[in-house]
């Protein structure tokens, strides 16, 4: 027991006496963040993400998300963001794709400010079941797009790029103003 106490006491002593993240740490970890987002408009917040792209061969459609970390800077009223997904035909390539485009099957990007169960204020979608099609505007660029591993029918692909949506007041939210998001990743 006396050996270990030395070794508790110095461990517990470097806990104590270890710096704390610098002040200057989210600013630099958003310079340095492979996929950065921000909204701005009636709400205004930075988040951290990572993005999903992946091609069916069977159904020729690829499928393109944009998933939160858990640690997303929410400011005024901002309770949730969805910042988006898009579906189209074909596979993915280099190039600005409009979610008004014929070949988008689906668009969707939303936020939440209001009280649950209230699922979104703000939106911007096409082909979504819930809201009228063509609400607010999307438009996801890919600058680089690298294939990577192949499971059976789906490819998934590395892209780089940016994404950009108009979420507009859903109908009977109390929503005002617009929000835009932008997403470089």
């Amino acid at each position: 027991m006396r050996t270990r106490l030395p070794l508790l006491a110095s461990l517990l002593a470097s806990l104590l006496l270890a710096p704390a993240p610098a002040a200057g740490a989210e600013p630099e970890r958003a310079r340095h963040s492979p996929c950065t987002g921000i909204y701005t408009g009636s709400a205004r917040g930075v988040f951290w993400c990572t993005v999903v792209a992946q091609h069916d061969a069977r159904t020729n459609r690829t499928t393109f998300r944009i998933d939160t970390e858990d640690d997303i800077q929410l400011n005024g009223d901002a309770l949730t963001i969805t910042p988006g997904t898009m579906e189209w035909a074909g596979a993915p390539a280099v190039g600005v794709l409009q979610g008004s485009a014929a070949s988008v099957a689906a668009a969707w990007s939303a936020l939440r400010t209001g009280v649950p169960p209230t699922e979104a204020d703000y939106g911007a979608a096409r082909a979504a079941p819930r809201v009228a099609p063509d609400q607010g505007s999307i438009t996801l660029d890919l600058a680089r797009v690298e294939p990577g591993p192949k499971a059976a029918d789906t490819q998934v692909f590395t892209v780089h790029g940016t994404f950009s949506a108009r979420l507009l007041p859903l109908p009977g939210a109390k929503a005002v103003g617009d929000v835009r998001i932008t997403v470089r990743f």
